[in-house]
């Protein structure tokens, strides 16, 4: 290319100025083009993480996790014990806590009124709730008005780049939330949005992490002095951050290592446009005059070579004495473009040619999918007849591997959906049903990602039904019973509620113990649920007071019946070891009136079930204890 020696000096003149036109055309291409960009931070996202620095010990994590959920009896948590929490974060007195959880909807009037007194328990400026456009939540603003004074309010949508991965917290005018304080600058003491790239050589899996519920009752840890956020860990709220190389991590770790990074002092910072097209120019420059030097030899491998150690040097020399970003690859791409012009630009964009040029790709599926066939998520590109391209990931993960009939319930589900939001389809892959989460990245391209929540659903519908089992009898709890006695009554059917309450129980806890009780009950349960039907159900609401649903129109006679085939049920004894107990049930009915709510059917249930109890004192129904003959 570079053929200017022989050439005569005008007509070099014109040559020179040629390949400084062609020259900027593909410099600005380069320079813009995500795929190259990509590269480069991936480079950098090495660099950064060979280094092992160890995070803050003044920067704690507490998680509302499993454990939270246990203790709390409730998923989700409710406000009122977050509020319990934090007033007892709030007594340790931290620097600053930031609560990364969206308060939007009015809730229970007692537990908001809970949560903002909990939060008027910090002092005036060190706490901070996550918020969001209101554009973005229905019109409602988030945080809730309720919960705004004494606390600032900070960003809480997580930047992007382009490959799917997180390395900066925060953006200008991102989302129209520019106005909202960035949550890591917030917490290292910056109340300003301007976004911070993150420092990748802190490890974000050694952070000091507690759970939610360590902070409710006695003995909670101390945090004084301690920047504190919380958070709902990705497994149970289902929207991780994507970091380089690491893969999924909770928000709660992200924001902790951009407050890090602020707080070590390592804030990275890249080139501005001007700067770095100033030092793309440079490069371009000293390519070309060691063009004009060495072409005459003709040896390329010298020039490649020199061109390289100067690139690399140059860029690592920036990054260790001004901590500016790498931008290797886009210099040598600059280099490459400065010594040959035309070829360079096939090399840059040679898969994408490939591609282009099987037939079935037009360029822009092309160009997208050079960085998605090797994504370590699984992504499919649909075309009319089918599948165009599928990737290593898909193909492992076995999505598409089969007689077509996945493929049909894919395009099935596509065709269905009405929105852009991500959703979910079940697919069956080696005789299994598994779900996968789908995303489109480009609107106008037919490329879909896909992500496996087998697990995640799987783990949410555990947790939904140990919210609502008593974990003894294995039967509902309290809230559970509330709830099916609420959804049978909005549906319009006839219902009955039946309220027992064990007798003797007391007297056979007390003498036998608390591990006898719980036998007893277990027991008792178990006999219960012999005697009821397919259609009702049975709940423990109580110590050992237990009741049931039963659908259907029932007159006074069938509920007699089923009262007594309850007491009987129970027998005379329950054996424990080697000792008869004796125990007895009273049972109460109330049938469901027109009119009638809910409450008022429990409260004719147990009003009738406590004049059984008193009667059946009357007639000497009373514990006692016999031996095994």
């Amino acid at each position: 290319m570079f053929i200017i020696n022989k050439l005569p000096t005008s007509d070099a003149a014109k040559t020179l100025l040629v390949h400084l036109m062609v020259f900027f055309v593909i410099a600005s291409t380069v320079w813009l083009t995500p795929q190259i960009s990509n590269i480069d931070r991936k480079i950098n996202d090495l660099v950064q993480q060979s280094s092992n620095t160890k995070p803050s010990d003044n920067l704690v994590l507490v998680d509302i996790d499993q454990q939270t959920i246990t203790a709390a009896k409730s998923f989700p948590v409710t406000r009122g014990y977050i509020a319990d929490a934090l007033a007892g974060i709030a007594k340790s007195n931290p620097q600053r806590v930031l609560v990364d959880i969206l308060f939007i909807a009015d809730g229970n009037p007692a537990d908001d009124q809970k949560l903002v007194t909990s939060l008027a328990k910090f002092k005036n400026g060190t706490i901070a709730l996550a918020g969001m456009n209101s554009a973005y939540t229905g019109g409602k603003p988030a945080p809730n008005v309720k919960f705004r004074n004494n606390t600032v309010i900070v960003n809480s949508i997580m930047s992007q780049d382009n490959d799917g991965n997180s390395r900066r917290m925060g953006e200008e005018n991102s989302a129209g939330q520019s106005d909202l304080y960035n949550p890591a600058r917030w917490l290292a003491g910056q109340n300003i949005s301007a976004p911070i790239l993150i420092d990748q050589s802190i490890k974000p899996d050694q952070y000091q992490r507690y759970s939610l519920s360590d902070f409710v009752g006695g003995n909670a840890p101390n945090l004084a002095g301690k920047f504190v956020i919380i958070g709902q860990i990705s497994k149970l709220l289902g929207s991780p951050v994507q970091y380089p190389l690491y893969g999924h991590m909770d928000r709660t770790q992200f924001i902790a290592l951009g407050a890090d990074t602020l707080i070590s002092g390592e804030e990275q910072t890249n080139l501005s446009n001007a700067n770095l097209f100033l030092w793309l120019i440079a490069i371009s420059l000293a390519a070309y005059l060691t063009a004009l030097l060495l072409v005459k030899n003709g040896n390329i491998i010298t020039v490649s070579l020199i061109g390289t150690i100067f690139i690399i040097s140059s860029n690592m020399l920036l990054y260790h004495y001004l901590n500016i970003g790498l931008n290797i690859i886009v210099s040598l791409s600059i280099w490459k473009a400065a010594l040959f012009i035309s070829l360079a630009y096939r090399y840059r964009i040679i898969d994408a040619v490939t591609e282009v040029m099987s037939g079935d790709l037009s360029p822009e599926e092309a160009w997208q999918w050079r960085v998605m066939k090797k994504h370590g998520d699984p992504f499919v590109l649909l075309g009319l007849k089918g599948i165009k391209r599928i990737n290593k990931a898909a193909k492992q993960a076995g999505i598409f591997d089969d007689d077509g009939s996945n493929l049909n319930k894919f395009q099935q589900f596509l065709v269905g959906q009405t929105s852009q939001e991500n959703s979910s389809v079940s697919l069956t892959i080696n005789d299994q049903s598994k779900e996968f989460s789908v995303s489109q990245p480009f609107e106008n391209i037919a490329l879909y990602q896909m992500h496996d929540v087998t697990h995640e659903s799987v783990e949410k519908a555990r947790l939904s039904k140990l919210v609502v089992t008593d974990q003894l009898t294995n039967c509902l709890n309290k809230q559970g019973f509330e709830e099916v006695l609420n959804e049978t009554s909005n549906t319009g059917l006839d219902y009955s509620v039946f309220i027992l309450d064990l007798n003797g129980f007391k007297a056979a806890n007390d003498q036998y113990g608390h591990l006898a009780g719980d036998m007893v009950l277990a027991e008792c349960a178990k006999r219960l649920k012999t005697a009821l039907r397919s259609t009702d159900v049975l709940a423990r609401i109580g110590g050992d007071e237990f009741a049931v649903i039963a659908r259907g129109n029932l007159d006074e006679d069938n509920l007699l019946l089923i009262r007594d085939k309850l007491e009987r049920s129970i027998g005379t004894y329950v054996q424990v070891g080697n000792d008869k107990i004796k125990i007895g049930v009273a049972v109460g009915y109330g049938k469901a009136m027109a009119g009638n709510t809910t409450s008022e059917v429990v409260a004719n249930a147990d009003a009738n079930m406590y004049a059984r109890k008193s009667f059946m004192k009357s007639t000497g129904v009373a514990f006692e204890r016999g031996k095994v003959a």
